[in-house]
Order: C-alpha cells, then structure tokens, then sequence
C-alpha cells in the first residue's frame, strides 16, 4: 500500500507509517509462532508506547489518500 500506482490508486501508506506498521506486524508473527519465547519488557513497552502516534500518522495517511480519490479533484494523481 506504499506504492502511488499511476492511473489505478494512490499510494495509501507513508514510508513511516508502513515502517511503524511492519514492526508491530513482526512483533505479532513472533509472539504468535514463539510460544516458549522471554517477550522482552522494554521492547513491549516502547512498542505499545508507540501505537497512538502510529494511530495518528495512519489517520493521517488515510485522510490524504480519500483526498486524492475525491471525484471533484479529477482523476487519480
């Protein structure tokens, strides 16, 4: 969702958000597939701490993306 396809969509998803959105997506895979695994406190912790700024700037991906779709602006960008 990174990629601005010509003439199909806009790209939905900055570089940051996606790179914010692919660290949680791992955190995820390895505490669903790592049962016996030690979850690290902090990481936990800088990881949940992160989650409402990411909240934001998706917010704020997803705004500029429908932006882009509006019929009254013309066709796609």
């Amino acid at each position: 969702m990174q990629l601005d396809i010509r003439g199909v969509r806009p790209a939905l998803l900055s570089e940051s958000t996606a790179a914010d959105l692919d660290e949680l997506r791992r955190f995820r895979h390895l505490f669903r597939h790592a049962y016996s695994a030690d979850l690290d406190p902090r990481k936990v912790r800088r990881l949940a701490a992160g989650t409402g700024p990411l909240r934001r700037a998706f917010a704020r991906d997803f705004d500029r993306f429908l932006a882009r779709l509006r019929p009254e602006q013309g066709q796609i960008r």
